[in-house]
């Protein structure tokens, strides 16, 4: 078992873990994170919580919805952070904008993460995982800790500001290829052996 390889230590367990759960988390940061926030920071705060609190971890759920959970508490503190810099605003440099392509596509993202941050956030991750992430509806409640029924009805409550989120940034609420590229197409986790 992973966190019984992680309980022990060990550097190749580590690696493993982050080789592993790395690219999903970061993904995760990235859709379910707070505008403004460093994705990548968050990510690297929630693999990091995972590991010094894997002792915790009692093996009744799998492994991701162990990080998944320690990323939301995470997020729960990026949240009170963003609010925070809201109460006490600070200057921004504007100087350091990426040019070209890849700032349409920053900009892109960034229309798309302020968007989905205006759900709730029970119909942001249900969203998320079962529409942008092409989860079932069981495998999303696993991680979200609540009945898949409950979970339907936030995706059902979330599907017209994101078909409209959508539309308004050219894309097709009803096609697929549309509706998987809105924000990142999930990484696909290594396979054994490589």
């Amino acid at each position: 078992m992973a966190a019984e390889a992680l309980r022990q230590g060990g550097a190749d367990e580590l690696t493993r873990f982050y080789r592993d759960h790395g690219a999903a988390t970061l993904a995760w940061a990235i859709r379910l994170g707070v505008p403004g926030d460093d994705p990548a920071r968050v990510a690297q705060r929630a693999l990091t919580r995972s590991v010094r609190r894997i002792r915790r971890f009692d093996g009744a759920a799998p492994i991701e919805a162990w990080v998944f959970w320690n990323l939301a508490v995470v997020l729960r503190r990026a949240r009170w952070r963003s609010a925070l810099r809201r109460l006490l605003p600070q200057r921004r440099d504007r100087s350091a904008r990426p040019i070209g392509r890849s700032a349409l596509l920053l900009r892109r993202r960034e229309r798309i993460v302020a968007a989905l941050a205006t759900l709730p956030r029970a119909q942001r991750e249900a969203a998320v995982l079962i529409d942008l992430e092409g989860r079932t509806a069981e495998a999303a409640a696993v991680l979200l800790r609540r009945r898949s029924e409950v979970v339907m009805a936030d995706l059902a409550a979330a599907r017209p500001t994101i078909d409209h989120m959508m539309t308004e940034l050219g894309l097709s609420p009803t096609d697929p290829g549309d509706r998987g590229a809105r924000v990142l197409e999930m990484p696909r986790r290594p396979g054994p052996g490589s």
